[in-house]
């Protein structure tokens, strides 16, 4: 019998677990990370001059950047065991530009397949999808961090696809809730995510290790 190696459901109970044990190092980050989303649109709306809204763009957008890294290390951390702090947001700095190239190319791959065709770019959408997770956990290049999503979502496209659409409603629903709501819905599928990835990573666990003595093997003959 082929079982999946995670459950939907499984997930987002453990996001939301994660986040009601975690909540007052979340709920400031997603607080920040609106704050600046509120000011940037508050500067934008009152024309204080194109120096200061081109520049508020820019830092409010690497803030962002920078939240967002923080967030899935943090959800990482979690799912590993590990304990978590505030200052944990700010760990996977050194990973900016890594980050800042892979998201680029996977929006650009995921364009291009929607492009050409509408089944290409949601093929693509999903196969990439936990790239940042790997990239953040594993430190790895751009390249790498893409080819390892592909070779995560291998055989379990499916059940990944209706993992992100859950994920992308459930947020929906708590931007629908005057914002408030995605201050639980941000961090839950976060980690839900973040546990999928470990899931995953686990499942190809032996295939890499039998990889791995087959080398040796014929590097010993």
């Amino acid at each position: 019998m082929n079982t999946l190696p995670f459950s939907i459901k499984e997930s987002l109970i453990f996001g939301w677990e994660a986040f009601l044990a975690h909540y007052t190092v979340f709920v400031p980050i997603v607080f920040l990370s609106m704050a600046i989303s509120f000011a940037n649109d508050y500067i934008a709306k009152h024309e204080l001059g194109s120096i200061i809204i081109y520049s508020a763009f820019l830092l409010g957008t690497i803030a962002q950047i920078v939240l967002g890294m923080g967030l899935t290390k943090i959800a990482l951390k979690i799912t590993a065991g590990e304990a978590i702090a505030f200052d944990d947001v700010f760990s996977a700095t050194h990973l900016f530009f890594k980050y800042v190239g892979a998201n680029f190319l996977y929006m650009l791959t995921v364009f291009f397949g929607f492009f050409l065709l509408i089944f290409p770019g949601f093929f693509w959408l999903v196969s990439y999808w936990l790239f940042q997770y790997i990239l953040i956990d594993r430190e790895t290049g751009v390249f790498a961090s893409l080819a390892e999503a592909k070779r995560l979502s291998q055989g379990v496209r499916w059940v990944l696809f209706k993992f992100i659409m859950a994920v992308v409603g459930l947020n929906i629903a708590g931007a629908l809730i005057f914002m408030a709501g995605l201050f639980f819905t941000i961090p839950t599928t976060v980690a839900a995510a973040a546990y999928v990835y470990r899931a995953l990573r686990k499942r190809l666990e032996p295939e890499r290790i039998l990889e791995q003595t087959n080398i040796v093997m014929q590097a010993t003959k």
